[in-house]
């Protein structure tokens, strides 16, 4: 936090919240601040690398907690092993991020709820979080919600490499700013590729590379090996290299795709139609579905979703999210708070089969902003 933060203002903040998310059934949950490096590094994206505070003590990395989720995943993973058990837990405490602008101590608050699938669950937290901000006397808040198992269910499509997906659903802010657009994203993977765009060749075999290299390291008077590498290897990286060139078609028709789905920013019933038209294929259908019982869920529990902006490609961290991710924003567009589904994380970190898990968690120092300006 910074130093200048109301403290009075940060105590009853916390204070209002932890009672608000007791009173749904949500136990306390803590977790050391220092923690084995790795934890973080299990399903971290490239941002959360960065940010980390890292230290080597007696041969060991150890870092200071940037988030609640990944402890409370393994710790669940600890006692739950075979996933059956539903927790509700609740934090609240200070995470360490190291950001470009100077390294930051920030309060943490918010909720998970592991052992949960479905609509109901997705609901539940979508519900806490926004209850939470009227608890506070927050007003005119509004919900972006998008769904990355959609999203990677459309791109399966095209049949890309995981390291050419990973590379689309990063950019995906990128492809839907008019200012850059689909041509700056192919731009980025042909520089990525380090070829032309317009390259046009059959994948070769590991024999037809070998033969090639053979004659390579003959003329350079080379012996059988390259930085240390062998032929075999230096071959299964050119044919991989080859791969990812002969998918830029099937990158520009997944990118056509995504713009369209992209383009159904909107309210929820719209948005709905939309999207109906644009999926195919039973599995595609089947999401949209089930993200659609969440929202008529989140609206039973009492929310208008008039509060509610559809947004398909609302970017996230991609390394960690698997169905519904949201955040929440103030009539003055701050961001103060969001979350998601991450069914793989207590898999990664120990337990023995992948486990429904959902949370959010609260932007505090966006909160205190917001209020104090409102006081």
């Amino acid at each position: 936090m910074p130093r200048s933060v109301n403290y009075r203002l940060l105590r009853r903040i916390t204070t209002q919240l932890e009672q608000h998310m007791a009173g749904y059934g949500y136990e306390p949950f803590d977790t050391p601040i220092i923690q084995p490096t790795d934890l973080f590094l299990t399903r971290a994206g490239d941002q959360v690398v960065k940010r980390l505070f890292t230290f080597d003590r007696d041969g060991q990395s150890i870092a200071l907690r940037p988030e609640f989720t990944a402890p409370a995943a393994y710790a669940y993973a600890q006692q739950h092993p075979d996933g059956a058990a539903i927790v509700r837990w609740q934090f609240s405490g200070f995470v360490f991020v190291d950001y470009a602008t100077g390294a930051q101590q920030r309060m943490s608050v918010g909720a998970e709820l592991f052992g949960a699938g479905g609509a109901d669950a997705d609901a539940e937290i979508v519900t806490i979080a926004a209850r939470g901000l009227d608890t506070l006397g927050v007003r005119d808040w509004n919900i972006d919600i998008g769904h990355v198992g959609l999203l990677r269910a459309v791109l399966e499509r095209f049949r890309l490499d995981a390291r050419t997906e990973r590379f689309i659903l990063h950019h995906l802010a990128a492809l839907s700013n008019p200012a850059q657009g689909k041509g700056y994203v192919l731009e980025q993977l042909d520089r990525l590729l380090q070829a032309p765009p317009d390259v046009d060749f059959a994948v070769p075999t590991i024999n037809d590379v070998e033969r090639t290299l053979d004659a390579v390291l003959e003329s350079g008077h080379y012996g059988v090996t390259m930085g240390g590498r062998d032929r075999a290897d230096i071959a299964r990286r050119l044919i991989q290299k080859r791969q990812r060139f002969t998918e830029r078609h099937q990158v520009s028709a997944a990118l056509d795709v995504l713009e369209h789905v992209g383009g159904t920013w909107t309210n929820v019933e719209r948005a709905f139609d939309e999207l109906g038209r644009l999926v195919e294929g039973d599995h595609e259908r089947a999401i949209l579905t089930r993200w659609h019982g969440t929202m008529r869920a989140i609206n039973e529990s009492g929310i208008d979703l008039s509060r509610i902006t559809i947004r398909p490609t609302l970017a996230r961290d991609w390394e960690y999210y698997t169905g519904i991710v949201f955040e929440l924003r103030s009539a003055h567009d701050a961001h103060i708070g969001g979350g998601g589904r991450y069914d793989e994380l207590v898999k990664l970190l120990g337990g023995e089969r992948e486990t429904p898990a959902v949370g959010f968690v609260y932007h505090i120092d966006q909160l205190i902003a917001g209020l104090e300006a409102s006081e």
